[in-house]
């Protein structure tokens, strides 16, 4: 339903930039007001359930330590992990400023993003399914994997519809291990720090995100493009390497 919103938003906004005399500043303003019905709808029609008083007696009395200690050892290595990607990962919105260096239109851009985002919103559902089959971590390989060989790609990439088919491919990939990425968390967390390790998960791609982008920016604004998609490209092979020998083998931790 993500990738279907984003979706529909890009078509929106390609829709009124093509059809009326509304500037991209314009459009991007009023972006604003989907945001704030999304926050009232919230605050108006999401209500929490009552609990009981025999289901509060099941509460624990004290909330688990947010500590990076008290996480164990698979867990913190996954996290880890995770963190290189989301160096390797960037902002998928440079691929939207690599079409601009292409020279490709605004129009043409949005009817991109949400041509990338459709292709994920197909795939996500079914690599729901696929996790359940095969395992959550072999459809996190293939999704790592097909950033690492599309990123590779788009270094090479000089015209705008080639620019087109990595950008689906991407999408198809990338969309069957975006629930699995999140899930595994489960996988690896002990019982008792489920709810710690999705915060700490939250925490730690939100924080990496920032110096991510700066890092991919400055590599893109010194280098070129080419030479920043390739950063990324081998950030996501380590981060694959990582992930299969040194924390997926953590698994079995707590059967040993």
């Amino acid at each position: 339903m993500d990738n279907a919103g984003a979706v529909a938003g890009a078509l929106t906004a390609a829709a009124i930039l093509a059809w009326s005399d509304l500037s991209l500043s314009e459009v991007i303003l009023w972006s604003a007001v989907p945001g704030f019905v999304a926050v009232a709808l919230l605050g108006a029609g999401v209500k929490d359930e009552k609990t009981n008083q025999v289901q509060r007696t099941e509460l624990p009395r004290t909330l688990p330590p947010l500590r990076w200690s008290a996480l164990s050892v698979p867990m913190q290595r996954y996290l880890w992990v995770l963190m290189l990607f989301t160096f390797a990962r960037a902002s998928e919105t440079f691929i939207l400023l690599f079409g601009h260096e292409l020279g490709i239109g605004v129009v043409e851009l949005l009817l991109l993003w949400a041509a990338l985002n459709f292709a994920k919103a197909i795939t996500s559902t079914q690599g729901g399914q696929l996790a359940d089959h095969f395992g959550r971590g072999v459809l996190i390989l293939i999704g790592w994997s097909a950033l690492a060989v599309s990123f590779l790609a788009l270094g090479q990439v000089t015209t705008s519809s080639g620019l087109w088919m990595v950008s689906i491919f991407y999408g198809l990939l990338i969309g069957l291990s975006e629930g699995a990425e999140r899930a595994l968390i489960s996988d690896y967390a002990s019982p008792d720090e489920r709810g710690t390790a999705f915060g700490w998960y939250h925490l730690v791609s939100g924080i990496a995100a920032i110096p991510a982008g700066l890092l991919f920016g400055i590599i893109w604004h010194v280098f070129g493009s080419a030479v920043a998609f390739l950063f990324a490209s081998l950030l996501a092979l380590l981060a694959i390497v990582l992930l299969r020998l040194w924390a997926w083998p953590m698994r079995h931790y707590y059967n040993e």
